[in-house]
This record gives structure tokens, sequence and C-alpha cells, in this order.
């Protein structure tokens, strides 16, 4: 059995799913392309200079590790309330558009209303709380890339006042540079999506009840003569914040399933 909220499902079925989606094309993809391009342009540096070759090698490394764990250090605790308050707004408003009449009757209505309006500020909050340390982390990456840019043209000006090879390749060594660490971009961000896309798998695989789970089996069967018998006496029921109840009944007043007799007064 499900016991989940249907607002709950929702969340699930559309937002992990979508989160899903970004698996192959922002956690899979970018690691081969760059291990791809970053080999050529090792092997096609290093005959024109081992240190430069040195150089492109120590930044991809605080590329492709450095910087990705000092944006996952503080990004998990933000994705885990961004996913929790997402869940939030989605039952708040399912419940909202499935019960309309009924919180419009009781005069409730504009009570869920202020909880959806705080549901969806909260959300937009955590989510601009996400931006801004995802773009923090794009931010370090380019830092390193134009880093590592000043390095190499430093040193190849270096080496070519030293006659190691000629000028005329320092242009190219520059845009070689530039083009593997844009390559290489994808990989600030990676381990978020890889974290995001196994948080949807494991949610949705929870949502789909497992083969192996055998259903639960009746204790038995109740006969029409043995029907059970539900007594209520003196009911009352107010909503908070409301001046009158929902639900009033004098204690002689009885409520007994299967007996027209007995009536509860409901306030209108």
């Amino acid at each position: 059995m499900n016991k989940n909220r249907s607002g709950d499902l929702l969340a699930r079925i559309v937002g992990d799913v979508e989160s899903l989606q970004n698996y192959f094309l922002r956690v899979a993809y970018p690691p081969i392309m760059v291990v791809m391009v970053f080999l050529a342009t090792m092997l096609f540096t290093s005959a024109f200079s081992i240190w430069i070759a040195c150089l492109l090698v120590l930044g991809m490394l605080i590329t492709a590790f450095v910087v990705p764990g000092i944006v996952l250090l503080g990004q998990r605790k933000i994705h885990g309330r961004v996913r929790q308050q997402r869940a939030l707004l989605s039952t708040e408003v399912t419940e909202v558009l499935y019960g309309f009449r009924d919180l419009k009757v009781y005069g409730q209505l504009e009570q869920r209303e202020q909880q959806l309006q705080r549901a969806s500020a909260a959300l937009a909050t955590e989510q601009r709380q996400a931006a801004s340390h995802l773009l923090r982390g794009q931010s370090m990456h380019v830092f390193v890339t134009y880093l590592v840019t000043w390095g190499v043209l430093a040193l190849s000006a270096f080496l070519i006042v030293n006659g190691a090879f000629a000028g005329v390749f320092l242009a190219m060594l520059i845009l070689a540079t530039q083009t593997v660490f844009e390559e290489a971009a994808a990989m600030a961000i990676l381990p978020l999506y890889k974290q995001d896309s196994e948080h949807a798998a494991q949610r949705l695989a929870e949502t789909v009840p497992s083969s192996d789970v055998q259903p639960v089996q009746p204790s038995g069967e109740v006969s029409a003569d043995q029907a059970v018998s539900i007594e209520l006496s003196g009911v009352n029921f107010q909503y908070e914040g409301e001046w009158r109840p929902a639900l009033r009944s004098s204690p002689a007043t009885c409520s007994r399933l299967q007996n027209s007799d007995c009536r509860a007064e409901r306030v209108r």
C-alpha cells in the first residue's frame, strides 16, 4: 500500500523524472568528452613543451576534483531542502485544488491559500540559494581557467625568449588551453546532477511497489448479521479561527451507523 500523499506522488513523477533526464547529458557525457579532449590536447601540447603540458594537467586536476568538491560540500543540504519544499508545495497545491469546495464551505480557503503562499515563498528562497551556490562553483571554474591561461601565456613567453619554440605558436597554445577548459566546465557541476539523479531514482523506486512484497491478506469476513456498529455521542467540532462550529451535537444526540433515528446537526 502506498502511503504517500497525492501531491508528493505528483512531485515525484514530474520533478524526479525531470531530474533523471539530465543524467546522460550532464553526468555520463561530460567525463567522456573531457577525457578525450584532454588527452588529445596533452599529447599535442607536450610536443611543444612538457612544462606547459604539466601546467594544464595541474589546472585540469583542480577543475575536475577540487572545484566540484568545494561546490558539493555546501550544496547537499541546500538540494535536500529544495526537494523537500518542492514536494510540500505540490502537496499543498493538489489538496487546495481537490478540496476547493469543502475548504470554501467550511471557511478554510483563505487559511490554506496563505499556507500555499508561504510554501511557494520558501521554495523560491531555497532555489535562489541553490542557484547562487551553483553560480559560485561556475565562477570558481572560470577563475581557474583564466589563471591557467595566464600561466600558459607567461610560461610560453619565457620559453619563446629562451628559444624553446617559435613565437608563432603562442596564440595556438592559448586557444588550445581555453578550449580544453571550456569542455571541462561541466565537471564543476557534475557531482550535483549526479547526486540529484540518484536521489530522484531512489524516490521513484520507492513509489513503485516491489513485486516481492506480498499483499496484506484480510483477517476474515464479517457477515451481514455481524455488522460493526459505531456510536458517536456529544460530538462537536470547530475549525481553528472560526467563530461557529462546523459540527454541533447535543449531549443527548448520537450518530449511529445504520440507524436513521440518530442525527448529528451540521452547521453551515
